[in-house]
C-alpha cells in the first residue's frame, strides 16, 4: 500500500511538472523562460528571441547609403557609401571623390563613419585610416578616387536601423 502511495505521488508531481514552464539559464544573465529568451543588460531586462516562432534565414541585404558632403576637408569633396549586411556584419565600400591629392597635400589622418538611424542617432562607427584607403587611377595615371571595402560587426536589429551616414575627420591639409 505504501509503494503504490508513492507512485501516485511520483505520477502527480511529474504530471504537474510537466505542464510548468522553467527558467534555464543558458549563458551568463542569458535565460529561457515561457519559450522566449532574456538577456540581462545592467539593470534592463531585454527579450532577445522567441523561441515559439519559426526561425529566419538570414538573406543578405543591399543598402545605397547615398553620399556625404564633406566639403570642410576640400571644397566640393563627397564619400559614398554602398554596402551588403549578411548575420552580424556590415560590408561596405566606401568612396570618397574630389579629394584626389590626399596623399600629397593632407596631412595622415582618419575619416570615423557614423550610422545613423531615422532619428539621426549615431548606432555604430567605423574608423578608415587614411593610409588603408585605395587611390584608383584612371587611363592618364591620375588618382579618380579613393576607396575602401570595410567589414564591421553589429547586430543584425541595429543594422537593419541604419538609415543614412555622416563623416567626421581628422585629416587636414599639410602647411
Amino acid at each position: 500500500m505504501n509503494s503504490r502511495i508513492i507512485i501516485i505521488i511520483l505520477f502527480a508531481g511529474l504530471i504537474s511538472a510537466c505542464g510548468s514552464k522553467e527558467t534555464t539559464q543558458i549563458a551568463e544573465n542569458t535565460f529561457v523562460h515561457n519559450e522566449k529568451v532574456y538577456k540581462i543588460v545592467g539593470n534592463e531586462l531585454s527579450q532577445i528571441a522567441d523561441l515559439t516562432t519559426e526561425f529566419e534565414i538570414s538573406k543578405p541585404t543591399k543598402k545605397d547609403l547615398g553620399s556625404a558632403d564633406i566639403s570642410y576637408i576640400k571644397a566640393g569633396a563627397t564619400t559614398q557609401i554602398n554596402a551588403l549586411s549578411r548575420g552580424n556584419f556590415l560590408y561596405f565600400k566606401f568612396k570618397i571623390n574630389g579629394i584626389n591629392d590626399l596623399r600629397d597635400n593632407y596631412v595622415p589622418g582618419e575619416f570615423t563613419v557614423n550610422f545613423k538611424d531615422e532619428f539621426d542617432f549615431i548606432l555604430h562607427q567605423a574608423v578608415i585610416p587614411t593610409n588603408e584607403l585605395t587611390a584608383v587611377v584612371d587611363g592618364n595615371n591620375q588618382i579618380s578616387y579613393f576607396i575602401y571595402n570595410g567589414k564591421t560587426e553589429m547586430s543584425t536589429e541595429i543594422n537593419k536601423a541604419i538609415k543614412s551616414y555622416d563623416v567626421s575627420s581628422g585629416v587636414r591639409i599639410n602647411k
